[in-house]
């Protein structure tokens, strides 16, 4: 079907090979290294970070994109809830926001903040030359999702799609 090409010619989502004994360090490396690759790309497309070991629902992809179609001009960034498989199913403290499909705008509604990139797609042009910091222990997702967000204050909310983290059993 065209429009389910469409919809996948639109997002790119970089798999980050997991890696038990991989340090945080070495893992902001490896999304800094992607990120450099992701200016190759089209420049329409949207990004999502998305660890190999977890997955996303099935219309995830172009639910995205039709939201991205209606607040092309007012968002650079589209997230969606996380749920826990594996060790535990529950979700994340931040799922309270994904009530409907809307708009958060920063301003109004400071308490909801986007702390992960691998839950986010984020357009090719908003990231521009933007690195991982590879210097930081933790929170390297925040600091590069943050920045993004500054420039419009504001960004998409998806009701139904999920994003699925592994809660691994061995807590690695």
């Amino acid at each position: 079907n065209e429009k389910q090409k469409s919809n996948a010619d639109k997002n790119v989502s970089i798999s980050i090979k997991s890696n038990r004994n991989r340090t945080n360090l070495n893992s902001n490396k490896i999304k800094d290294e992607i990120t450099e690759r992701i200016e190759k790309l089209k420049k329409e497309a949207n990004i999502n970070f998305l660890d190999s070991d977890e997955y996303l629902t099935g219309n995830t992809l172009k639910e995205v994109n039709e939201f991205f179609e209606v607040h092309n001009l007012c968002i650079d960034v589209v997230t969606i809830k996380i749920i826990e498989f594996d060790r535990s199913n529950k979700g994340h403290p931040l799922n309270f926001r994904f009530n409907a499909d809307r708009v958060i705008s920063l301003e109004y509604e400071p308490l909801n903040p986007q702390l992960s990139v691998s839950t986010a797609f984020i357009k090719h042009s908003a990231i521009r030359n933007r690195r991982f910091k590879t210097n930081l222990v933790s929170s390297e997702d925040t600091n590069m999702i943050n920045k993004i967000l500054l420039d419009k204050k504001a960004y998409g909310i998806l009701k139904s799609p999920v994003y699925y983290y592994r809660r691994r059993l061995d807590n690695s």
